[in-house]
């Protein structure tokens, strides 16, 4: 079969078996300290897409812009739920509200923000990892219709997974601990809680 490209062809037309690794040599011409208004004059528009809610930093960053917008979250991984989507813009909403000049920005049409729902898929994927590996962690109260949560060692991992959470669980913090309402839980994770025999 004359001119079809071979399947075992690869870098630089040498056959896979003999070309194992491609290696990129790569030099570091310069290296500065500059600031955001030096990085950013000249662009008009800023695209971006955060894992995280640096909020204070788009905040002052999107003075150096006519128009900003912003996706907070990753596409990745993403399960169309409706109850997880709305949660998570829910939480979104509320960490933006505290900053008055981006709502000063938003509502001027200079900035924009756009939502998924990974950050509340990755805290539901957590927690039903840790039930799975280590009950210890879990502490059922069937009278007071609540489900504990050890969040780890230090109060702020409690404090990150609760703002994380949807609003519905009704969650809270005490010290490392995450509490929500039991019922709640466990149609939202969809597994029943049990006590821990030991």
């Amino acid at each position: 079969m004359e001119g079809q490209m071979s399947l075992f062809d690869d870098y630089n037309g040498k056959r896979l078996n003999e070309a194992v690794l491609g290696v990129m040599e790569v030099k570091c011409v310069s290296s500065e300290l500059t600031d955001y208004k030096a990085l950013f004059t000249g662009f008009k528009y800023l695209y971006a897409v955060t894992f995280s809610y640096g909020l204070k930093f788009i905040d002052e960053i999107s003075d150096y812009f006519e128009k900003v917008e912003v996706i907070l979250g990753c596409e990745a991984l993403i399960k169309y739920d409706i109850q997880e989507i709305m949660a998570f813009q829910a939480n979104s909403l509320k960490a933006i509200i505290r900053h008055k000049s981006l709502i000063k920005k938003v509502e001027e049409g200079r900035l924009s923000f756009g939502f998924n729902n990974n950050i509340v898929k990755k805290v539901k994927e957590k927690i039903l990892f840790e039930y799975e590996h280590n009950r210890k962690a879990f502490i059922v109260k069937k009278k007071t219709n609540t489900l504990e949560y050890i969040a780890g060692e230090k109060k702020y991992e409690a404090d990150r997974i609760c703002n994380d959470l949807p609003e519905f669980l009704e969650a809270r913090t005490s010290g490392v601990k995450v509490i929500m309402k039991l019922d709640k839980a466990e149609d939202f994770f969809g597994i029943k809680f049990q006590r821990r025999l030991f």
